[in-house]
């Protein structure tokens, strides 16, 4: 499967930035609001973190050693 620059850049974007950032936000607020289960929210949150950095590294490397092979 391949995708597009503006597919990636969008996945790179939320993997690095915005998800990191919306958990930190519920981090806050459910500490805040003394909310249950915030500690197993924020695990899974931070696993669906991981995953989506796992595949961004994924497409990255495909990526690189396309280019590779192009230059060749």
């Amino acid at each position: 499967m391949k995708i597009s620059n503006k597919e990636y850049d969008f996945l790179k974007d939320l993997a690095l930035c915005w998800f990191p950032a919306l958990m930190t936000f519920i981090g806050v607020v459910m500490v805040t609001w003394e909310i249950p289960y915030t500690d197993q929210v924020l695990a899974t949150m931070a696993g669906l973190n991981t995953f989506m950095g796992a595949v961004v590294k994924y497409y990255k490397a495909k990526y690189d050693k396309e280019q590779e092979e192009d230059e060749s």
